[in-house]
């Protein structure tokens, strides 16, 4: 019996200063600016650190969304010291952004679970967004074959994506949290779903169900998967407690 997909497929928004979408939904793409995409090519290097120094020097260069973020070191004043950052960046070495979170956010930990997570322990959530984006794979700084993340700022949501969504702003982050899980494969058919969330003390529990078919794409996929959750009911997580049924099987 061939299985029914929840898979949505849709298109991203990757021009500078695009317009914000004001519901955000499964079937909806969300709006993002590159930090750093000074001269808005999409791409962040030493010609964006070239754009802000014409800036810097009266040059009237920086247009759209990246005129707000010219102040990139974020100390209150666009100066040369946001260009010594910007270089930094460019480099790969340690710098100061407006937007770079502490890594408090990386030390939550993960655990396998047996049983499934009790009616009386479960939480409210809601699947915002399932897509295999190709696109997104330069974007991150490594790429495991799964990347499980509890994110409850703006900020953490930076300096895991390295963008800026207006999506998820300080209002969003205010009542919300973000879980989400990136998969890199080379099954485009995979599908990966929570069934249910809960809250077990200081653990995130999400039971789980993976869906294999037997068939291999030529190119690598990239899933991407954002789901919404109450930001007091995970306020004090510190640990993801995962219970996963998989199943393996050939497309009819």
């Amino acid at each position: 019996m061939k299985k029914a997909k929840i898979l949505v497929s849709t298109a991203l928004a990757l021009c500078m200063g695009a317009a914000v979408i004001p519901a955000f939904a499964v079937n909806a793409p969300f709006t993002y600016t590159k930090i750093g995409d000074y001269n808005s090519d999409n791409k962040v290097n030493i010609t964006d650190v070239t754009t802000l120094q014409l800036q810097l020097s009266g040059g009237d260069v920086v247009t759209g969304a990246a005129l707000e973020h010219t102040d990139f070191d974020g100390n209150g004043i666009f100066d040369v010291n946001d260009i010594s950052q910007m270089q930094k960046m460019v480099v790969g070495a340690e710098y100061q952004c407006f937007m770079k979170a502490k890594d408090d956010y990386k030390n939550i930990g993960s655990e396998i679970r047996e049983e499934l997570i009790p009616d009386e322990n479960k939480i409210d959530f809601e699947l915002l967004y399932y897509n295999n984006s190709l696109v997104f794979t330069n974007l991150y700084a490594e790429e495991k074959p799964s990347e499980y993340y509890l994110i409850k700022s703006k900020e953490e949501f930076y300096s895991i994506f390295g963008v800026y969504s207006p999506n998820f702003d300080d209002e969003y982050f205010k009542d919300n949290a973000l879980y989400i899980e990136l998969h890199y494969d080379s099954h485009c058919s995979n599908e990966y779903k929570v069934l249910s969330m809960g809250i077990d003390g200081n653990k995130l529990c999400l039971d789980k169900y993976s869906y294999y078919p037997l068939m291999v794409s030529p190119m690598p996929a990239c899933w991407h998967i954002f789901y919404r959750v109450n930001k007091a009911d995970v306020e004090n997580v510190d640990t993801l407690s995962y219970h996963t049924d998989a199943e393996f099987g050939t497309l009819d």
